[in-house]
């Protein structure tokens, strides 16, 4: 006779497997090849799994599935013994595994650390480039922390992060995103002091994952 709770557990882990997915591994079957990727718009945001049995079984799959090199951060297929995924055009390695596209840094932290991420988590890449998986460059981080170690935005004409020019004021001035908010810190004569203000106020509000440029 099946006890309640380990009816529980069997439901946790048959949810996790779904469609034989769900935990970006395999049953039974191959993975896709990386060469036969379905489209982009595949990728579903990882959802949490909850439950320390489930927990537990999902890093151990991973483990199973895949060979993680630290040193140049390439996570592989054990089966193939080859890379597994492909770039997105944006810079991330998406790796796909019975037709469903996972991030490949999120599989990589999980699998080092033998820690499952919540569907709040992000994995933010330290240097700003999106394909160094190396372990040592990703750090579980929120949305906002995650932002806010974004790089110069391609459309900034000041280059320099925070600082933008004023028309009206024929000035330099600096701002920063508060909780959603912008705060103006001022207006300057140069673009390098505007930007000394920002660097100031981001280095004191965002600590590391502050991005002065």
């Amino acid at each position: 006779m099946t006890n309640k709770s380990d009816a529980t557990t069997s439901e946790a882990i048959d949810s996790l497997m779904g469609n034989r997915v769900h935990i970006a591994g395999v049953t039974g079957s191959s993975p896709v090849s990386p060469t036969n990727n379905p489209p982009q718009n595949q990728y579903v945001r990882p959802r949490e799994i909850q439950g320390s049995t489930a927990q537990t079984y999902h890093i151990k799959r991973l483990r199973e599935l895949f060979a993680y090199e630290p040193t140049e951060g390439v996570l592989s297929f054990k089966r193939t013994n080859k890379p597994a995924g492909f770039n997105n055009g944006r810079g991330y390695t998406l790796v796909t595994v019975d037709r469903v596209t996972w991030p490949a840094h999120r599989i990589i932290w999980e699998w080092c650390h033998g820690v499952c991420l919540t569907s709040d988590d992000e994995i933010d890449h330290i240097d700003g480039d999106r394909s160094n998986n190396r372990i040592g460059n990703l750090r579980k981080a929120t949305r906002a922390q995650n932002q806010w170690n974004a790089k110069v935005r391609k459309d900034n004409t000041s280059g320099f992060k925070g600082v933008s020019w004023h028309k009206k004021q024929k000035a330099w001035t600096a701002n920063i995103s508060i909780n959603g908010k912008v705060k103006f810190l001022g207006t300057f004569r140069t673009p390098e002091e505007a930007h000394a203000a920002y660097a100031a106020k981001a280095k004191e509000l965002r600590g590391e994952f502050a991005r002065l440029g």
